[in-house]
């Protein structure tokens, strides 16, 4: 009977039980419980990368806080489930993922201020648009409360675009919040009021270098991009430049890169189109038979 690598999930079991907690100087606890029974029902491929990815995740806590469901419209409500969902299967694929917390439960279960759609009879909340993707399945952190609250006592910060202060590095010692507001209506200085009233500091991305934004706020899955890639490079324009969101849509349109970034990219491309070349020229026996 062939044995299981070392450290290797089995490739079938009843149930999987993750539980996630983040204790004093970020040392997680991960516990891991695998269910045998008779049957040895298998356990999906996405089920076994996402108990793996909640294995390997390390690093900075990055929060987002559910807490503004009540002031977006179904529209917004459900295009935050869907960036969330976004970032969950961003951060899983990830060789190196990081922590993951989604605070204000309680608040996301208050109803959107506003039906966009005429053929809607009820109103949607945050929890009932993730539920859609299932993210009761997701092995990420929660906490009912919001983060002053779920997280009092350690070092926080809150990012918004709206802070006088610029984010100049990432510590693993630290949870950085992102507001989990999307605002299809402006909705100006929110997240700084609601990080000041809870007595939490913040920062802004140092984005003004590198590109200017013709919109309120990047999304959540464009500032999760950015801040992975600086943990990875510790390296700003690296990780502002090289964030794909950034060249996509809906961002792409509202983008607008300085002559640095855009330097930066047509020597990327000059690279890419020099080595392409080479390739061919040093298999051209293989460059015949394709």
């Amino acid at each position: 009977m062939a044995t299981q690598p070392e450290g290797a999930l089995p490739r079938s079991f009843s149930h999987v039980t993750v539980t996630l907690s983040i204790v004093p100087f970020d040392k997680v606890s991960v516990s891991v419980q695998l269910a045998l029974n008779g049957r040895h029902a298998r356990i999906s491929k996405r089920q076994r990368h996402a108990v793996n990815a909640a294995v390997r995740a390390q690093g900075p806590t990055v929060c987002f806080d559910l807490s503004y469901g009540s002031i977006m419209n179904s529209t917004e409500v459900n295009a935050l489930a869907n960036q969330l969902a976004l970032v969950y299967g961003y951060n899983r694929k990830l060789p190196q993922p990081l922590l993951l917390t989604m605070a204000g439960i309680s608040a996301a279960s208050v109803e959107a201020c506003i039906i966009t759609s005429k053929d809607s009879k009820h109103m949607d909340t945050v929890a009932q648009a993730l539920h859609t993707w299932s993210w009761e399945k997701w092995l990420v952190q929660r906490e009912a409360a919001g983060p002053a609250e779920a997280f009092k006592g350690r070092r926080m910060v809150y990012l918004t675009s709206d802070s006088d202060r610029v984010l100049d590095t990432i510590s693993d010692d630290t949870i950085y919040i992102v507001g989990g507001l999307v605002d299809h209506k402006v909705k100006p200085r929110a997240a700084l009021e609601l990080a000041q009233n809870s007595g939490i500091c913040t920062a802004r991305l140092p984005l003004d270098e590198f590109m200017s934004l013709q919109k309120p706020a990047l999304t959540c899955i464009a500032v999760f991009q950015i801040l992975e890639r600086f943990v990875r490079s510790r390296d700003w324009e690296e990780a502002i430049c090289g964030a794909p969101a950034l060249r996509c849509a809906p961002l792409r349109k509202y983008v607008k890169w300085s002559k640095r970034a855009q330097d930066r990219e047509k020597a990327r491309e000059h690279c890419e189109a020099q080595s392409l070349p080479q390739r061919d020229q040093a298999n051209p026996l293989e460059k015949r038979q394709r």
